[in-house]
């Protein structure tokens, strides 16, 4: 019997009742249960059911609707990035399917999911429609804070309205392999800036080793990652084939400080201007959200100041309008005046760049 298997993700880890709603309304649909666990400090659940193709779609429909029904994100809190109450929707194959299935499917889904529950969908991985989403995390990138200034414009999805659902958010419907997700810890809290310097070493998107995603984050008062190189490889090893590019771990830059760095560039009569939120001078690392992502050929990480961060980004609002990591594009007489801004800023800030240009990250 032909099977695709769907692992779907919901942004509600605390109340047994409603996954079970959402367990229910697959079953019904005629999938199959195969496991369901719930995260309480993530305030997350996964959901693991199989259906044949012609039942696959019904099924994790049905899961997001009533997702959609019992989960608010208004009142949602938990330390996992997140866009939506059915966050992610992941189709994989198994024997008697394809990864061609699996793409029919998330697209029907999709259309389904826009259409009648009035959500906005982003498809990813296998399924993405534009090269932007392929990754997940660049779809969840600043969680529904930041999704919601740029669904609009930069960010549109690709089935649904081009605005959040209020209680629902957004979802992300992909199609992808098998994965392997665990969570290791390095102690206390104290070890967040390690565990976040380790996840940044490691994820393929810092240049880290092929195919791995990571995050550095506080669960239950522990700090999340670690043990990966001298435990976690090594038993994976015994048993699959790892491909290893890399051993060695990052090294902490104690003493560097965040700043904000402009990246300036003109075409024609139009300044382009796109703020960083960096660490260093020159610049050891950029950050993005909850990522810290290394720069240059040392690859050293710093220690992360966030009340410093949050000063410096408060700032930059108040003073110039901008967030990092938004380019703005400024015309004739606009950028002749934002050119004079930008020179108070510099000096009112102590900053004497013209500009800061990042290649080959």
């Amino acid at each position: 019997m032909p099977l695709i298997e769907c692992v779907p993700n919901f942004s509600e880890g605390r109340d047994r009742a409603v996954i079970d709603a959402i367990a229910s309304a697959i079953t019904a649909a005629r999938g199959r249960v195969l496991d369901a666990s719930l995260d309480a400090w993530h305030n997350r659940a996964v959901i693991t059911f199989v259906a044949e193709p012609h039942d696959i779609v019904a099924a994790a429909f049905a899961a997001i609707r009533t997702a959609r029904d019992r989960i608010d994100l208004r009142s949602h809190t938990g330390v996992h990035p997140r866009i939506g109450a059915a966050d992610v929707v992941p189709f994989v194959p198994l024997d008697g399917t394809t990864m061609d299935d699996c793409i029919r499917a998330a697209r029907e889904l999709a259309d389904r999911v826009g259409t009648e529950l009035a959500i906005p969908v982003y498809l990813y991985e296998y399924a993405a429609q534009r090269a932007e989403y392929r990754n997940l995390a660049d779809v969840r990138r600043g969680g529904t804070a930041a999704l919601q200034q740029t669904i609009g414009s930069t960010r549109p999805p690709d089935a649904g309205p081009a605005l959040l659902h209020p209680t629902a958010g957004a979802v992300a419907i992909g199609a992808r392999q098998f994965l392997g997700a665990f969570n290791v810890f390095v102690g206390s809290e104290a070890n967040l800036g390690h565990a976040q310097a380790i996840a940044a070493e490691l994820r393929a998107a810092g240049g880290g080793l092929a195919g791995v995603k990571a995050l550095g984050l506080v669960v239950d008062g522990q700090a999340q990652e670690t043990e990966l190189v001298t435990k976690v490889i090594p038993e994976l090893e015994k048993k699959l084939t790892v491909h290893i590019t890399t051993k060695k771990l990052p090294k902490r830059a104690v003493d560097a400080k965040p700043r904000i760095a402009m990246d300036l560039s003109h075409h024609g009569h139009t300044l382009s201007v796109l703020p960083l939120l960096v660490y260093g001078d020159p610049a050891m690392a950029r950050i993005d959200g909850d990522d810290v992502i290394a720069l240059g050929k040392g690859k050293n990480v710093p220690i992360r100041r966030r009340d410093e961060e949050r000063l410096l980004v408060q700032r930059l609002r108040a003073e110039l309008d901008m967030i990092p990591g938004r380019r703005v594009d400024f015309d004739g007489t606009d950028a002749t005046r934002f050119a004079a801004k930008l020179r108070g800023w510099q000096k009112r800030t102590g900053s004497d760049d013209d500009a800061a240009i990042f290649e080959g990250e």
